[in-house]
Formats: C-alpha cells, structure tokens, sequence
C-alpha cells in the first residue's frame, strides 16, 4: 500500500468516525431524551414527536442540496458547514424555552445532519455511508487498478 492509498483509507476511516458521532449524538439518540423532554416541557408526544419527524424531512431535503455542493465545493467545507450549523442547533436546543425555539433547532439540526456529504457528486439519491470524497478517491483508485491488469 503506497502513500496515496494510505491517505485515502485515512479519509475513510476518519469520514466513518465523523458520521459515527453525529449520528450517535444526534440522530440515533434522540429515544433517549423524549421522556426527560416529555417531563422537563409538559408537551404532548405527538408534539414532541413532531420535532422528530420534522428533523428527518429537513434531512431529506438537504441530502440533494449536498449533492449539488459536492459537485462545486469540496467535501471538506461542506462537512464543516454543516458540522458548525449541527452544533449551533445544539446550542439552541439546550437553550431552548419554547415550542418555537425547538422546533428551529431540530431544523437547523437537520440541515447540518444533511450537509454530510453522504451523497454521490451529481446524484439525488443518499448512496449510504459512501461520501463525495470517498466516492471520488475510489474511482481513482479503481482506475488505476483497471489500466494495471
């Protein structure tokens, strides 16, 4: 293994541990906080379940918006984009009072989930744990190994 694969093992590995974070802390927890929520606000569980559901359809809406950004920015600004718009939802949550001011983390929330760059370069469709970096370091390298045999 030279150099260049090393360094694009490298990205995946650490693209893994990004995506492993973000989706255990904030996605895949959020089971965790609805009765202490429930409690701490006194709201009904279909408005807080409403935060849920809301936070998945602004994903869905940003994966294609990712997309896009993949194929003009590179995948390192997007990540960062929505890394700092998921912890600044985290702020606001934690600060939050209201119903309102909830609801506008759980968005924000969402649109930095979604700013992960979990889509193809011009595709519309999330391909799973597959990255716009990842992608274009293993078409190089599958390339490469096709014009080797």
């Amino acid at each position: 293994m030279n150099t260049r694969e090393r360094q694009g093992w490298m990205i995946v590995v650490s693209l893994f541990m990004v995506m492993v974070i973000i989706n255990g802390s904030g996605y895949g927890a959020q089971g965790v906080f609805f009765t202490p929520l429930l409690k701490q606000f006194g709201w009904t569980r279909a408005k807080l379940s409403l935060l849920q559901s809301t936070m998945g359809l602004t994903m869905g809406v940003a994966f294609p918006l990712a997309g896009l950004l993949l194929d003009r920015i590179e995948a390192k600004v997007v990540m960062l984009a929505g890394a700092l718009l998921a912890g600044a939802a985290f702020a606001g949550a934690s600060t939050a009072h209201s119903f309102g001011t909830m609801l506008a983390a759980y968005i924000a929330f969402g649109f930095g989930m979604g700013r992960r760059p979990r889509c193809r370069p011009r595709s519309w469709f999330p391909t799973g744990s597959r990255s716009g970096a990842v992608w274009r370091w293993e078409l190089r390298w599958r390339e490469r190994r096709s014009a080797a045999q």
